[in-house]
């Protein structure tokens, strides 16, 4: 999805680097204002020189630059404004400290049409959700970023001739996810008919998109920040794979097919990767959540957060890039309106079962015989 009118602002310590991006958003996208710096400083200055910047693309390891202090006062001042960090480091401590403020982190160089990718995708995911989360999720201290073992898993997929081995290796290069993976391949939710001993046998036996959202979720529910009283990360995770395992099930009983499953199985594990956020930003908030009865939670998630947790889930992975497919899933839930897809439904139902929620109403028979069945 295009956003039309954007102001963006461009910040890069070489003038000919930022020459050369000038040129190439005004011939790709010639409705879009743009601003350009070549310190921190400039950069500040324009953040409240006319109307406000929608979109900062930021060279954050210029060294005259200071591309750091620029995305930390973006973030402080003006948090609705989306953050893209452009990097040539390889240094894993400057990467994290990036990883921190950004939303969306591009290694250089990296391919003209990528960047405009980037520039289109967090725009719109700042227009789906609205000014308001926007701004909430913004000023947060420590947004959730996709974790680079899955943006490798995806690029590496892309591929031609890529093969089980090549998206092995790409999981060898993260230890603590590929040590996940194999765990949970060979768990209860996935019921493999031998032990799995090998990520190229994992790769091969779940395929290239639950392995993928397996690396995923193993890396993007972890954070450093503190965490309210009360609060198990450990749970969430859990009853986010759970869900997925489910839905996945549930998929294939009702037939959705390769594309539909793997959209239901992202969603399913991703649907409350914004909780993270949420209660890292306002951990206050989580007391009310926490003891909010299932058909009160998301009033009690606006009431705590400001938004409901699938909103900001959704926000999180539009700016990762992630499809409409999913963000729609996600969207629609904790209750999909008599007239969303299937899979929304699929999606609830799976969650309800998960946390031992009672449905609303009975569910079809071919979906209540696969909870029945369903024995993680």
């Amino acid at each position: 999805m295009r956003v039309p009118g954007l102001r963006v602002l461009c910040a890069d310590d070489e003038p000919n680097v930022l020459a050369a991006l000038r040129r190439l958003l005004r011939i790709a996208r010639p409705d879009w204002d743009l601003e350009c710096a070549t310190t921190a400083a400039d950069g500040e200055a324009l953040l409240t020189a006319g109307r406000p910047i929608d979109v900062v693309v930021c060279d954050a390891a210029g060294p005259g630059l200071d591309g750091l202090r620029l995305l930390g006062t973006v973030r402080d001042r003006s948090p609705a404004t989306a953050r893209i960090a452009l990097s040539g480091s390889t240094d894993r401590s400057a990467l994290l400290s990036v990883l921190a403020l950004a939303h969306r982190f591009l290694l250089k160089p990296c391919r003209p049409d990528d960047l405009i990718t980037a520039i289109d995708e967090v725009a719109a995911a700042r227009h789906a959700v609205g000014g308001a989360i926007s701004v909430f999720l913004g000023s947060a201290r420590s947004l959730p970023s996709a974790p680079t073992v899955y943006t490798a898993l995806v690029d590496a997929a892309a591929q031609p001739d890529c093969d089980a081995a090549d998206l092995a290796a790409v999981l060898e290069t993260d230890l603590a996810t590929a040590t996940d993976v194999l765990k949970l391949v060979n768990s209860g939710l996935f019921c493999p008919p031998n032990q799995v001993v090998t990520l190229e046998e994992a790769v091969v036996l779940l395929g290239v998109d639950s392995i993928q959202a397996l690396a995923l979720v193993s890396a993007a529910y972890r954070t450093s920040a503190p965490l309210p009283p009360g609060f198990d990360l450990g749970a969430l995770t859990a009853n986010s794979l759970l869900t997925a395992a489910l839905a996945r099930r549930l998929a294939s009983a009702e037939g959705l097919g390769r594309a539909g499953t793997s959209a239901l199985f992202l969603a399913a594990v991703l649907a409350d990767i914004g909780l993270l956020a949420q209660v890292t930003a306002r951990p206050d908030g989580w007391a009310r959540v926490r003891d909010a009865g299932p058909g009160e939670r998301a009033a009690a998630e606006v009431a705590g957060f400001g938004c409901t947790t699938a909103q900001a889930s959704a926000y999180l992975l539009a700016l990762w890039g992630f499809a409409d497919p999913v963000l729609r899933l996600v969207l629609a839930q904790p209750a999909p309106g008599p007239d969303a897809e299937v899979a929304a439904h699929l999606l609830a139902y799976a969650r309800r079962v998960a946390r031992a929620e009672p449905a609303p109403e009975d569910p079809p028979a071919a979906w209540a015989a696969v909870a029945r069945s369903f024995a993680p």
